[in-house]
């Protein structure tokens, strides 16, 4: 009889704690939005570099469409480099590929560049990947 009074004093205060516990766990589809950049030299087109513009948008419907456009870092003023590029998203997931030429990322006159992509979505969302440097 004791044993039977405890356990079911431990079923009810588990029965209680649950739903609090519940309440307080992170969905299973937290990731964090995030937008990153790729710059390489293009292995089909000589003279020219593929910009590779991916990440990831939290809480989007099953298709969406997300926009870049690619951008200079300078100390007073940014540059826009005129590169734009598209596409639909799948579940907030997307990557986007521009060829450009070599010319487009050496936007600084001397020294290496800071290039970077500006990144929104139709569902609102907005962020600038991190800045990725290299000599062109």
């Amino acid at each position: 009889m004791r044993i039977r009074k405890s356990l079911t004093a431990l079923a009810l205060t588990a029965a209680i704690a649950a739903p609090a516990a519940l309440a307080t766990a992170a969905p299973a589809s937290a990731i964090d939005s995030y937008a990153a950049i790729r710059v390489q030299a293009s292995s089909t087109s000589p003279g020219y570099y593929d910009v590779i513009v991916y990440g990831y948008v939290n809480n989007a419907p099953p298709y969406s469409y997300v926009t870049m456009s690619l951008k200079g870092d300078d100390p007073w003023s940014d540059d826009d480099l005129g590169v734009r590029g598209y596409t639909q998203s799948e579940y907030g997931h997307f990557s986007i590929k521009v060829t450009v030429p070599k010319p487009t990322l050496n936007e600084d006159w001397e020294g290496c560049d800071e290039v970077y992509a500006s990144v929104s979505s139709s569902t609102g969302w907005k962020k600038n990947t991190p800045n990725h440097t290299g000599c062109y």
